[in-house]
């Protein structure tokens, strides 16, 4: 296995790939029976499986890459992709193993794939800003919902809470932070305040704001920083103090 090696990393990996999971799967081809990987690449040489790709009835994602030299794009991914009945594809950067390589990129394209399409709703929406904001900020805007903003309110926890909060690829505490991010860089400080304070109730620590604001000076300027800083440590006191 060893006289192969080199030539089948750099069939698998390209130079982007994170040096760790090379290192690994190194480890494990070396240990590989080399019998038993002659006996696969003959397998793969003589069976064609083309007369049953139309028999798949079940929905497939055909995941490639137009720079994947053991299995390149044309000729084999877009081949799938045509001949499975209504597979969907997705080109990723990289060679081989994309998920090793664009992890992130492959996630989304398989979470994509795999969870149900459904138009976001209010009941999703009021689950997910009750998780972010707390319970009684949610009850204090429902009881102060009026005819007028009634659509709007709705519109809120349709599409910013059920839509974009509820994405699976981000978690609760990072999109946290990009909030607060933005917000003091935008100066839009009502939303600052309330996304600080219920990010200090749950899963965010002084230091954290600290961090987001410090980057907020050196990207939106010191005024936007500053202001941010004097009303998180107005909030961080109130809460110590208690």
């Amino acid at each position: 296995m060893a006289a192969i090696t080199e030539v089948v990393m750099q069939r698998l990996f390209s130079t982007r790939t994170d040096p760790a999971h090379a290192t690994s799967e190194r480890s494990v081809f070396l240990s590989t029976d080399p019998l038993g990987y002659i006996g696969c690449c003959v397998a793969l040489r003589d069976f064609d499986s083309r007369p049953l790709m139309q028999k798949i009835a079940v929905p497939c994602l055909v995941i490639g890459s137009e720079t994947d030299p053991s299995t390149p794009w044309s000729g084999h991914g877009d081949l799938l992709a045509q001949a499975i009945p209504n597979a969907k594809a997705v080109l990723l950067p990289g060679a081989h193993l994309s998920n090793l390589e664009q992890p992130r990129s492959f996630t989304a394209a398989l979470l994509e794939f795999l969870l149900p399409s459904e138009p976001p709703s209010l009941e999703r929406g009021l689950e997910k800003r009750r998780t972010v904001l707390g319970d009684r900020h949610v009850d204090h805007a429902i009881a102060n919902t009026t005819d007028f903003n009634r659509n709007f309110q709705e519109l809120i926890t349709r599409y910013a809470w059920a839509e974009i909060w509820s994405r699976p690829l981000l978690d609760d505490r990072t999109r946290r932070l990009l909030v607060l991010s933005l917000m003091a860089s935008l100066g839009r400080w009502e939303e600052f305040r309330m996304h600080l304070g219920a990010g200090l109730e749950r899963d965010l620590e002084a230091c954290d704001v600290e961090e987001i604001l410090l980057l907020v000076a050196l990207y939106a300027g010191l005024p936007a920083a500053n202001t941010a800083f004097h009303f998180a440590q107005e909030e961080i006191g109130r809460r110590q103090s208690k």
